[in-house]
């Protein structure tokens, strides 16, 4: 039996230092084939790992028409509303209901509420869970990305960020073609913030006691999956000297010259989505 083929999925910069920078991808080759596919085309890391010696790939870029949107919206409800149950996400939109106007936030509420009342209707959760599965194969490019599934010949997949959309057919169309499926949860707040995660995995893995009895307690099936306690393996990046800059190639990179002494403040915003009045 020839060498087996590994399909890792890199679908923001982040899963770069996880992935990558921690020595990872070189351990996986003592016992398997990476094979990595990247969801956007950055050159220099391209060329950078095909000069190390891995096999690199562009997933197609996955879409969606708004009927499946629609489903998968009302889907997350669901989930959010029966098997989430954590105040964790609440915490933030009520945050966040201070920047919205007293008008809309009604509007939504009352939305909100009219689609809940609907998943206590006989049949009405089956049926749109059937729904979706239908629109998958007919209102995505699923066949377009299980065609690219087909070409590059894997054996497992592992992914770091089974909750990204930019991969969510993707890994549809791997669990249906029978591949062995393998996650690590990438961050701690990741089960409870990011929706349903569609695909059920042979293996899980995750920081922590606290990670392992949420996803035991929400994905109730992942009670008899193995369900490893790995830490956090992306923040090796920060403990690797030769990825560290001097100050002088710092200072030259953002354009400051070498010889200016002056002192210098560095200020970091916070994303709109959570700070929507910093910018003013």
């Amino acid at each position: 039996m020839g060498e087996r083929r590994l399909l890792i999925t890199i679908s923001f910069s982040f899963s770069i230092r996880y992935i990558y920078r921690t020595g990872l991808l070189h351990k996986l080759r003592e016992f398997c084939k990476p094979v990595i596919a990247l969801t956007w085309n950055e050159e220099d890391l391209i060329n950078e790992l095909q000069q190390n010696g891995f096999e690199v790939h562009i997933i197609p870029e996955s879409s969606s028409g708004n009927t499946y949107a629609h489903v998968r919206r009302r889907i997350n409800l669901w989930f959010d509303h029966f098997l989430l149950k954590t105040p964790s996400p609440k915490i933030e939109q009520t945050y966040l209901d201070q920047f919205i106007p007293f008008k809309k936030k009604i509007i939504r509420k009352a939305s909100k509420w009219y689609n809940i009342i609907k998943f206590y209707l006989p049949g009405y959760i089956q049926m749109l869970f059937k729904r979706e599965s239908e629109l998958l194969l007919s209102d995505t490019n699923y066949r377009e990305l299980s065609h690219f599934v087909d070409n590059i010949n894997i054996d497992a997949v592992f992914t770091i960020t089974p909750f990204h959309k930019q991969e969510d057919i993707l890994l549809r169309v791997c669990k249906d073609k029978g591949k062995k499926m393998i996650t690590s949860i990438l961050s701690f707040d990741n089960i409870t913030k990011r929706g349903w995660i569609p695909v059920e995995y042979d293996i899980y893995m995750v920081w922590n006691e606290a990670n392992k009895k949420q996803l035991n307690r929400i994905y109730s099936f992942t009670r008899n999956k193995p369900v490893f306690i790995t830490g956090a393996p992306q923040f090796d990046f920060y403990f690797k000297r030769e990825f560290l800059f001097s100050f002088e190639e710092w200072k030259n990179l953002i354009g400051i010259n070498a010889n200016d002494n002056r002192k210098i403040i560095l200020y970091a915003g916070g994303p709109q989505a959570l700070f929507p009045q910093e910018p003013v």
